[in-house]
């Protein structure tokens, strides 16, 4: 049943859940019986054609407006009619759709809300513009624009939403037309008209979208920045029984964004519980709220009783001050008044989490902003959460019992506990390590785990966007040489399945564990314009290490630098790169032997990623593809300098000793390696030294370096070798004048 007529009596700024409000019209009146007097269009800018301009009796363009059959319904708007306009190219962007209203109303020194139906194919902001006048002022032209407002979210295209514009004024003004300005962006790219539909528009003192799309929405463009750069949240706190107080750091960012989504963090706490929640706030006078979705439906409910308390089962959990007269007083959570300095308060009492809440990871929210509920922030036109320097955070809340249950899945081999029983539908200890035994059948090795944790593992791993369990692998360098495998803690945050892996020991070419190359260590460079200098690390925890120059005499292909060390701390994030003289595209290869057996895993997924268990860590290129994944050519690694040093992209190495996962891929354009405990660095160079070298002996090409390297004119001079030390030739030069 549709709310048709309602009445608008006194308002407030955050209204308990008896609302007021006023239909001004959703066209489905009959002829005669409508609120309006006149529907049209409407443009403000002076020169628009579609306004009267000087010495012309009528414009010189008509709007197309009109109400039509609503052929266009759906889940959001399913009236029988509706209004059409026709957003004319040949408008600005204050053109819109113009309705006369038949009963006006108020614009008074409180904020209302104008709520429209609007459904339209370009993405945007709406602009809403009132007309009228004010009491005192009878020669006051009701064509008087008194308020510009803008939607408080972009309009979503092609579907059915809910606007909200924030409208206030000094009072005395009644306002006697409206105008719907679909598209109030730029206009420059406006290459042909299109058809916008508008319903349902209604004055109350919500500003709550009567439905919403999307989960857990906000008022505000999700990378909106805060007009007040010095506030932010430095972290946000929840102390209960069973955890303690934990502590998730927010902190100051560039820029200041409104909107912090910190999903991948996580408060604990059991069903049952009073828990307290905290935030710590870089700013004054300001107000803070705290919800939880104890219904997992991607709404925060935070309707109000008529005192101002919130109802039993309000997903607005803790709350200190709600403000119905602006800028002077309000209520407090008890529904006691509040004024003065009292209002100026951070205070989140605590608040008790159900009994009956089922374990999972539930959506919550901090909000700091100005004596408003609406979880989305306040959207009044003065002290919105833009202007007062607001912040929301979401993080999650994991409810858990003392005891998680785990399952087991694997082929060639077994998963088993630590002293050998089965583990397999037992349940362990939640938020303490577990040991795991892999052990092989004959002819297999353990190759790491698959690990799902979590809630709901059977089920979707989102809940309206709120992760319920993440799936990690942990490689075979974990498993010691007892088949023993542990679980961080961090990881047992709820029930646990385990994917074993085994790989076979038979087949394939056997490798000595001696860090093998295809060549002979003592190969030498015959070319001069290629050079490693040197090799260089550096970590996001103090790591900072670049190796000594390469040897040039003898310049070989490999070299050993296992003397010198890059110290690096567990989880570190490090960017290799290396200093290299390049006379063409080269390619760099980075690896680092995790388990210490001598040998580099170089395994590559199908997604041309290394997997978590490959040592080749970081590659600019191989069969058309870096490390990261992104195809390229061959030769987009070439250096333009004679020198230069190369950084790896965005993805970095994480030094993580339990668990290596995607950001362990690296990728570069150019060359690149990297030093921990032994390193190996081949590139396409000796290939293509030997292909340039056939035909040519090592005295003849020696010559031809001394040659290259001498720098004059050799006509006057000869070359011959003098003697020979090693790989390396002494070339004698004689003068012929």
């Amino acid at each position: 049943m549709k709310k048709r007529y309602l009445y608008l009596t006194s308002l407030v700024l955050t209204m308990p859940m008896t609302l007021s409000a006023q239909s001004i019209t959703n066209f489905e009146e009959k002829a005669g019986e409508e609120n309006y007097t006149r529907l049209g269009v409407y443009d403000a800018w002076p020169e628009s054609p579609f306004r009267i301009q000087k010495g012309a009796a009528t414009p010189l363009l008509e709007g197309n407006v009109r109400v039509l059959e609503n052929t266009i319904g759906d889940d959001g708007n399913s009236t029988p009619k509706m209004l059409m306009v026709q957003r004319s190219r040949y408008g600005s962007n204050q053109f819109g759709a113009r309705i006369d209203l038949k009963e006006t109303f108020e614009l008074t020194t409180q904020t209302k809300y104008v709520h429209v139906m609007i459904k339209k194919d370009k993405p945007g902001r709406v602009l809403l513009i009132g007309l009228g006048k004010r009491k005192d002022r009878t020669g006051q032209s009701p064509e008087t624009q008194q308020f510009w407002a803008l939607s408080s979210r972009t309009i979503e295209p092609g579907v059915w939403n809910d606007a909200v514009f924030a409208i206030k004024g000094n009072g005395g003004i009644d306002i006697h037309s409206l105008v719907i300005v679909p598209d109030c962006e730029s206009t420059h790219d406006l290459q042909e008209d299109f058809l916008a539909y508008i319903d349902e528009i209604e004055v109350n003192n919500s500003s709550l979208p009567r439905f919403q799309r999307g989960d857990y929405v906000l008022n505000i463009e999700e990378n909106t920045v805060s007009a007040k750069n010095n506030y932010y949240v430095n972290n946000i706190k929840l102390k209960s029984p069973s955890a303690g107080e934990q502590t998730i750091t927010v902190g100051s960012a560039s820029p200041q964004k409104i909107y912090r989504p910190l999903l991948d963090k996580a408060f604990i706490a059991k069903a049952g519980e009073t828990v307290t929640p905290t935030i710590n706030f870089a700013g004054s006078w300001m107000n803070g709220y705290v919800y939880l979705d104890h219904g997992q439906d991607g709404v925060f409910t935070c309707d109000l009783n008529e005192d101002y308390t919130a109802p039993e089962g309000s997903d607005l959990v803790s709350y200190y001050y709600i403000e119905t007269v602006e800028n002077q007083s309000g209520f407090n959570y008890k529904g006691e008044p509040v004024s003065g300095n009292n209002r100026n308060t951070m205070q989140t009492p605590a608040f008790q989490i159900p009994s009956d809440l089922k374990p999972g990871f539930y959506r919550m929210r901090f909000k700091v902003d100005w004596g408003n509920a609406d979880a989305g922030g306040r959207v009044t036109e003065t002290n919105n959460i833009i202007d007062n320097g607001g912040s929301i955070i979401d993080v999650r809340l994991n409810i858990h019992t003392d005891d998680v249950n785990v399952t087991t899945e694997f082929r060639n081999g077994d998963v088993l506990t630590a002293d050998g029983s089965v583990l397999s539908g037992s349940k362990v200890k939640f938020g303490e390590p577990l040991t795991i035994k892999m052990v092989p059948e004959n002819g297999f090795k353990p190759d790491g785990i698959i690990l799902k944790h979590g809630h709901n593992l059977l089920g979707d791993s989102l809940i309206h966007g709120t992760p319920q369990y993440s799936t990690i692998e942990i490689p075979a360098y974990a498993v010691d040489d007892e088949g023993l495998l542990t679980i961080p803690a961090e990881y047992v945050d709820g029930d646990l399945h385990i994917i074993g892996n085994f790989k076979s020991t038979t087949g394939g070419e056997e490798q000595t564990g001696n860090y093998e190359v295809n060549f002979d260590k003592g190969l030498t460079i015959s070319r001069t314009d290629r050079t490693l200098n040197t090799v260089s690390l550096r970590g996001d925890q103090g790591c900072s290490f670049t190796s000594s120059t390469m040897s040039a005499s003898p310049k070989t292909v490999y070299q050993d630098k296992t003397t010198e060390v890059a110290m690096v701390k567990p989880g570190e994030h490090l960017t290799p790169s290396v200093n290299y003289t390049t006379g063409g595209p080269m390619h760099g290869y980075f690896y680092i032997d995790l388990d210490n057996n001598g040998i580099f895993e170089t395994e590559v997924g199908a997604d041309h990623r290394p997997t978590s268990t490959s040592e080749l860590l970081s590659f600019s290129y191989l069969n058309g593809f870096d490390s990261n994944g992104m195809e390229k050519e061959q030769n987009e690694a070439k250096n333009e300098n004679s020198e230069d040093t190369n950084d790896l992209e965005e993805n970095q190495v994480n030094t993580q000793n339990t668990v290596q996962n995607a950001e362990n891929s690296i990728s570069s354009n150019s060359s690149q390696t990297h030093q921990t405990q032994e390193n190996s660095f081949q590139g396409e160079e000796e290939k293509q030294s030997n292909k340039e070298n056939q035909g040519i002996n090592e005295e003849e090409r020696a010559i031809e370096l001394a040659k290259e390297a001498w720098g004059l004119n050799t006509d006057v001079y000869t070359f011959s070798i003098d003697s020979k030390e090693g790989d390396i030739y002494h070339v004698q030069v004689i003068s012929n004048t």
